[in-house]
């Protein structure tokens, strides 16, 4: 089987314009890989996981990297809360989401098991890689289980995370819980009730209070 999967990763990450279904069928083809029994390898690549669950999976909630970013962004909102600068919160906000960690380790993953590589090594093939990625990613959330109680298996794994949001909340009672990258409609920023033909990419974070805090972005700015 793990040469199967060799072979298969050998010809895909070495097109030049991959579909949308040829970049899922990547990010499967690592996730079984990584199934296999080897300890250091699935320590190693901890993030590789969690980006090829993200594409996988509707909700990631039981993820330390997934939970990693949470509490960055969460760190980040809290900082530029008082500044009046939409085009520093996006900056700031786009280095959290953004996805240099996944090109570090699909490139060492790739590497360690002697796979040909044009895919993160030729910057085209790469964007194009990300572009499909975002798409495939679009509208699944990151986001902490709604039962956070002791007595659930995850509690231990999750509590740290969970503590260090609420303990800097966005104001009082509320933090972040979760995010997910979506097309908005441009009326939502127009205060309309009826819909425009036009959509904007955005970043959206769920709060504890359910207020859902609305970042638009663009896809260029993540690649």
């Amino acid at each position: 089987m793990k040469v199967d999967i060799n072979s298969k990763l050998n010809i895909l990450c070495n097109k030049q314009h991959l579909t949308e279904s040829e970049v899922l069928h990547i990010m499967v083809l690592v996730r079984k890989y990584l199934e296999y029994p080897d300890v250091d390898r699935n320590q190693k690549f901890l993030d590789l996981k969690f980006f090829c669950d993200w594409s996988l999976h509707i909700a990631i909630e039981y993820s330390i990297p997934a939970m990693e970013i949470l509490v960055k962004l969460n760190d980040t909102i809290v900082k530029l809360k008082q500044i009046p600068d939409n085009d520093l919160l996006m900056k700031e906000v786009t280095k959290v989401v953004s996805f240099p960690r996944l090109k570090v380790q699909l490139h060492e993953f790739l590497s360690s098991i002697r796979v040909k590589n044009k895919l993160t090594t030729i910057n085209d093939n790469w964007l194009n890689f990300l572009e499909k990625y975002i798409e495939i990613i679009r509208d699944q959330i990151i986001a902490f289980p709604e039962d956070m109680s002791p007595r659930k298996w995850y509690f231990t794994m999750l509590k740290p995370y969970y503590d260090r949001i609420t303990s800097n909340p966005i104001k009082e009672g509320c933090w972040t819980i979760g995010l997910s990258l979506s097309n908005v409609n441009e009326s939502f920023f127009k205060g309309k009730n009826l819909p425009s033909e036009n959509y904007l990419f955005c970043l959206i974070l769920y709060t504890s209070i359910t207020t859902r805090i609305v970042i638009p972005l663009t896809k260029q700015e993540l690649l």
